[in-house]
């Protein structure tokens, strides 16, 4: 099928979130693809979305990388607080 869920629900909570991350980091790439190869429309607003998708995608791999360290633990949107929290469980990354 197009839309593959059921391979998803069947991966553990950190590798779903690390899977949409390449999701996210992959349509960040398609789309700056193609802003650069249709130069005639390109805008602030659709390079912007160019990084929310970048942002989001790692947004959602440090909170995979958390998750398998530390399954039970909550986390928010903050980039750097959830670097921070990345760095202190993997001191030598």
């Amino acid at each position: 099928t197009l839309f593959r869920s059921h391979v998803f629900l069947t991966l553990s909570a950190p590798q779903q979130f690390e899977s949409l991350a390449f999701g996210y980091l992959d349509s960040a790439l398609e789309l700056c693809g193609s802003l650069i190869s249709n130069s005639h429309v390109i805008s602030f607003e659709r390079y912007a979305v160019v990084l929310y998708l970048s942002a989001h995608a790692v947004e959602l791999f440090l909170k995979g990388a958390i998750r398998r360290k530390m399954p039970n633990e909550g986390y928010g949107h903050s980039l750097e607080q959830l670097y921070k929290r990345y760095k202190a469980l993997n001191p030598k990354k």
